[in-house]
């Protein structure tokens, strides 16, 4: 490990820098057509990838940094939920370094927080449908936090293990559709209230057009998930071939240690 890497400010730095590519990546004016209303933007690629890179801290704070940025840059960004916008990618980012971390617990909370505000919200009712493949990223993030089975995927997304690629590719799918579903609850939720409580749009003009994406938004995910995943596999190999150290949460490791310590006694 060189010196810049046991610095302080190495995580800091690496969060202003991926801040300001994924500020370039949210205003490059490209996105992948899958349907009528169905995009993905560079910005939903690289979020998750920023997550699993700098850690649920860090990666969080520099893709909000870089989605604001974005949003002054091109208002345009903002315009679908406004000063909330910069939360659904974050989400992602948060979700991506928590599990590259180990710690699923947090994807599903997450997860089960985002899916309980669309069924309490004022459209479950008549745009239930949305949440059918919800439902099942929240099974598989509630799986994963099953100690045995979370160790699994935590083993298969580090990017020190000891693994051959075969093992990996699973993991990292996981990782990534979880992710990038989370990033789309998220928005969808966000967007329900906004609209609806802020914007003063009735409910009635909202729900049909969950209704009306309901079965397209999973083939976007689809392909972001196998866009995400070989790119972090890829980026995991480089980091281990170069013996880089990944930023992780303040003093977490520490503890970590002094538990071991303990243990040990």
């Amino acid at each position: 490990m060189s010196q810049i890497q046991k610095s302080s400010a190495y995580p800091w730095a690496l969060t202003g820098v991926f801040a300001a590519i994924h500020f370039i990546i949210t205003i490059i004016p490209f996105s992948i057509s899958v349907g009528i209303e169905g995009v993905i933007s560079f910005g939903l690629i690289s979020a998750p990838i920023i997550g699993f890179l700098l850690g649920p801290l860090y990666g969080t704070l520099a893709v909000i940094i870089g989605t604001t940025l974005g949003m002054f840059a091109n208002p345009a960004i903002g315009t679908i939920l406004g000063p909330f916008t910069p939360l659904a990618p974050a989400s992602a980012a948060l979700v991506a370094g928590a599990i590259r971390m180990g710690r699923p617990q947090i994807s599903f909370l997450i997860y089960l927080s985002g899916t309980v505000l669309f069924v309490i919200g004022p459209i479950f009712l008549q745009a239930g449908i949305f949440l059918w493949l919800h439902i099942i990223a929240l099974i598989i993030s509630m799986i994963f936090i099953i100690p045995q089975v979370g160790r699994l995927l935590y083993e298969g997304v580090t990017p020190t293990t000891e693994s051959n690629f075969t093992f990996r590719i699973l993991p990292f799918l996981i990782m990534a559709f979880i992710a990038v579903m989370t990033d789309q609850l998220i928005g969808s939720v966000i967007g329900v209230y906004y609209f609806i409580y802020i914007q003063l749009v009735p409910a009635e003009v909202i729900a049909p057009f969950y209704v009306s994406v309901a079965f397209l938004y999973p083939i976007e995910r689809i392909i972001a998930t196998f866009i995400v995943a070989p790119i972090c596999i890829l980026v995991s190999k480089a980091i281990k071939n170069e013996n880089l150290i990944l930023p992780t949460i303040p003093y977490v490791d520490r503890i970590s240690e002094l538990g071991q310590e303990e243990s040990n006694l």
